[in-house]
């Protein structure tokens, strides 16, 4: 029961890639800054050929109402790849577009759309994915942060065939990293980026000829990793200090994680957690000087020290600065 099942898919003959042939033309699905090293990994290689990418519709921002690119658009552009899918939602008439040109392979990172059981039969096992955990663990639209939030010591990308099911499909290869102490999901998610653009090189031209392994994911020790919400960045400093320095790191840069001080949002930037200091008589969320001077608040177990803040309406400072021009913030209970 504990073996999992393993499979190559052997390609015909005449569905090979011989390195003498033209490239293959593959469509790319990708929105954020996670996919643009490996759109233009891609983009480089002479073993495929991009020709079509699809992605998130334009958004407008700003009182001009100005269009934004997202970074997979705006670098596809730049690469000179002008045939841009933006589909709100991808139904058969998106699906017809890939077969009038002749494009049966696809590879998603971070594409940001529900792919539709239609077009993961249409494209079978050529459909593959780059997703941001060590699968089967933290399946879902927010695996890096989850990572930092649940304390993981590693993390890693995973090589994966894509199916209907959310990140259940067969793993063909993985590469691992450890999360230092001082990474938020913004420095992780570089790093990750870049080691899924290396995974993604090294096994293309395999992928290509059929010549990867395609291993079961291991279901009972699947997890889930759910979409963030802005409000799950507020803290409760009932919490251990170790909980809430994670939510710190977790929700950086996006959506920043928050407490209350005077009735206006407080956003913690970063954050440490103290070890060996007795705090027992202190109620969480009251801001105090710790023996060195430093700005801590006090939590349901360790304490937290405060490194840079943002009031609302304000720039970022340091804590201490933060503390020494604000009048009755030392003493102060957060989350009021």
């Amino acid at each position: 029961a504990d073996c999992l099942f393993r499979r190559r898919r052997l390609l015909p003959p005449h569905d090979r890639f011989p390195s003498s042939i033209s490239p293959v033309p593959i469509a790319f699905f990708g929105a954020p800054e996670f996919s643009v090293l490996p759109l233009v990994a891609l983009a480089e290689s002479e073993l495929v050929d991009v020709k079509m990418i699809v992605t998130q519709p334009d958004r407008k921002s700003g009182r001009g109402q100005r269009v934004i690119f997202n970074p997979v658009k705006a670098t596809a552009l730049d690469l000179g790849i002008t045939n841009i899918a933006q589909p709100h939602q991808i139904d058969d008439s998106f699906i017809t577009e890939l077969a009038k040109a002749g494009i049966d392979r696809g590879i998603v990172v971070a594409a940001g759309h529900i792919c539709p059981r239609k077009l993961c039969d249409y494209f079978g096992y050529k459909l593959i994915n780059i997703h941001a955990s060590l699968l089967p663990r933290h399946r879902g639209a927010s695996p890096i942060s989850e990572a930092i939030l649940t304390g993981d010591s590693a993390t890693g990308v995973t090589l994966m065939e894509l199916q209907f099911e959310l990140d259940a499909g067969a793993i063909l290869a993985q590469s691992s990293v450890d999360i230092q102490p001082e990474d938020t999901t913004g420095s992780l998610s570089d790093k990750l980026s870049d080691l899924g653009t290396q995974l993604l090189k090294e096994n293309l031209a395999k992928w290509l000829n059929g010549d990867l392994v395609a291993t079961q994911q291991h279901e009972p020790n699947a997890t889930y990793a759910p979409k963030v919400q802005a409000t799950d960045a507020e803290i409760d400093w009932n919490h251990d200090g170790s909980v809430i320095e994670r939510m710190v790191r977790a929700y950086s840069p996006w959506p920043t994680a928050y407490t209350f001080f005077n009735q206006k949002r407080l956003r913690l930037h970063r954050s440490n957690k103290i070890d060996n200091e007795n705090v027992d008589s202190h109620y969480p969320g009251l801001v105090y000087r710790t023996r060195t001077g430093s700005i801590a608040v006090a939590t349901g177990g360790s304490p937290v020290q405060l490194l840079d803040v943002q009031l609302e309406g304000k720039k970022m400072m340091a804590a201490e600065d933060f503390a020494n021009g604000m009048q009755h913030f030392i003493g102060s209970v957060l989350g009021t």
